[in-house]
């Protein structure tokens, strides 16, 4: 889309991208189209971005958030081969911890950031909602999420309430996002 930095809030001057990726097992079938979407934001000229930041969540863990500079070639390397590391394990349950994945992945962000959300699965820990809105407004950061088309749980409706506090935007379909973005 000719709008991404917009739509993402990613205008004006360099900021953190943080990219919150869920990994469990329910997600084997979107997890190369994770893969593509993350690398075309990276390689984008599109975007002022100062650093990026990559965390998983699964259940009953999460990952550990990792920031890597914009400028630097070799944290650039760094980055793609741990997107390009992403795999699907685990889970078994269908609600995932979706909301202490966002606050990891907001815990490294800049005043300002953007975090963009791919996941299939509602928030098991949705109780944490507003502390993310809360981290998020602190921040002036904007949480956007693209979902999966398959996704399961009911609890969506708190990401989106976190989306729409945030300035945020939704995506519906994980795939047909990904190939919209490379057709661009």
């Amino acid at each position: 889309p000719e709008n991404q930095a917009k739509i993402f809030c990613l205008e004006g001057a360099p900021l953190s991208l943080a990219f919150v990726v869920d990994d469990t097992g329910s997600m084997a079938n979107e997890i190369a189209a994770v893969q593509s979407i993350i690398n075309l934001f990276v390689s984008s000229t599109e975007f002022a971005v100062s650093d990026y930041i990559l965390t998983t969540f699964n259940d009953p863990t999460v990952g550990t958030p990792v920031k890597y500079s914009a400028t630097s070639a070799t944290e650039l390397a760094q980055l793609s081969a741990a997107v390009n590391a992403i795999t699907a394990r685990g889970g078994g349950d269908c609600p995932e911890l979706g909301m202490v994945g966002i606050l990891n992945g907001l815990s490294l962000s800049s005043q300002g950031g953007s975090v963009i959300v791919l996941t299939d699965a509602s928030a098991k820990d949705a109780s944490r909602t507003d502390e993310v809105i809360q981290a998020a407004f602190e921040l002036g950061a904007c949480v956007n999420f693209i979902f999966s088309r398959e996704g399961c749980g009911t609890g969506f409706s708190n990401y989106r309430r976190v989306s729409q506090a945030t300035k945020g935007s939704n995506f519906n379909d994980l795939i047909s996002f990904n190939t919209l973005a490379n057709q661009t």
